[in-house]
């Protein structure tokens, strides 16, 4: 089954995969699309919360979203992105690590071979996630916005991130 669409569709899939929330795709467009095109990497935005609010964000991100996908849709999404021999993964935001189920995403991802990478900010990475992340193999994109604390705080709009940051 195909649904008529007047945009091309990779277009068509990036504007479904990526957004959190966008219930209007289906299985069957993500099929058509994978036996015309070969998918090396999916980036996939998690959430659209984020406990930064800077000034050049390009997602809009802030506030969470009413219709962000449950842990179930996101796994179900994952499973065909392995049926269509998608190699890896790249988790964005808002702040991926805002996900109270992130680590059994980062899991899930990696008991099904994904490999992945995350943009984060890295306001949020403790102990325990920094071990999961090494464990799982995860590469890191820190976003570091300037070495300095003034500037960093006017960028990031935030007050106080920038030595939890650097330490």
């Amino acid at each position: 089954m195909s649904k008529d669409i007047s945009y091309p569709p990779e277009k068509h899939f990036q504007q479904t995969a990526l957004l959190p929330g966008l219930r209007n795709w289906m299985d069957e467009d993500i099929y058509e699309i994978g036996r015309n095109f070969s998918l090396l990497n999916v980036d996939f935005q998690l959430t659209n919360e984020c406990n930064y609010d800077c000034i050049y964000c390009s997602s809009i991100s802030g506030k969470k979203l009413e219709n962000e996908l449950k842990l179930i849709e996101i796994q179900s999404f994952f499973n065909t992105c392995k049926e269509l021999k998608v190699k890896s993964i790249t988790l964005t935001g808002g702040e991926p690590l805002l996900r109270k189920d992130f680590l059994d995403i980062i899991n899930f991802l990696n008991k099904n071979n994904f490999k992945i990478s995350m943009f984060t900010n890295g306001s949020l990475i403790s102990e325990e996630i920094a071990d999961t992340l090494f464990k799982n193999k995860v590469a890191i994109c820190l976003k570091l916005d300037a070495l300095n604390e003034k500037s960093y705080n006017c960028l990031t709009r935030t007050n106080d991130e920038f030595d939890r940051v650097f330490k």
